[in-house]
């Protein structure tokens, strides 16, 4: 295992599968439902399913445990919930494990700004959100020098085809921004 990617809310679905097989090297999904597929009709009730049957420290307590056994460096890839919980990863004592690191819209990140990240990791952040400002969020960032940012011009949950925010060419854009970074490594 050198490569895994964190689902956001909706967990394992066939899009990230698509995801992961665009992406170089073999990834491994790390979902919040063990592999289970879910069919949440909206994102309000997969966020409240979340909260119910995991929650990003025991996501991140996952990742952990997923890094321990690992013989080389990983390079991760969370998208929201799984952001946070690379976050989390990213400031404990398992961080050494990680390689390359790369968050997409993990705004839940700003309740969590005492954890230093050890090792850098590229944040992807929205072009805006609707209950707290990304322009304070992104200043807040910018006192860790670990810290890559990446504004992008769409809205939280953009690279996944379930959200309301999806967007075709946002999702285009960043996969291949991704297929890039990571093809040199």
């Amino acid at each position: 295992m050198s490569h895994i990617i964190l689902s956001d809310i909706f967990g394992y679905t066939s899009a990230l599968q698509v995801l992961a097989d665009q992406l170089p090297g073999d990834w491994l999904i790390l979902d919040p439902y063990d592999g289970t597929e879910m069919c949440f009709e909206d994102e309000s009730r997969a966020y409240a399913h979340f909260q119910r049957v995991s929650g990003i420290d025991v996501y991140a307590a996952r990742l952990a445990d997923c890094l321990m056994t690992a013989d080389e460096s990983v390079s991760i890839i969370g998208f929201s919930v799984g952001a946070a919980a690379l976050w989390q990863v990213l400031g404990s004592g398992v961080a050494d494990k990680a390689g390359y690191a790369i968050g997409f819209y993990g705004n839940q990140i700003r309740h969590a700004l005492g954890s230093a990240p050890r090792r850098p990791v590229t944040l992807v952040i929205p072009a805006s959100e609707r209950h707290f400002s990304v322009a304070d969020f992104a200043e807040s960032l910018s006192a860790y020098p670990q810290v890559s940012l990446s504004r992008a011009p769409y809205l939280h949950g953009f690279m996944n085809p379930a959200s309301v925010n999806y967007s075709a060419a946002g999702y285009a854009e960043y996969t291949g921004w991704l297929q890039q970074v990571l093809g040199g490594r």
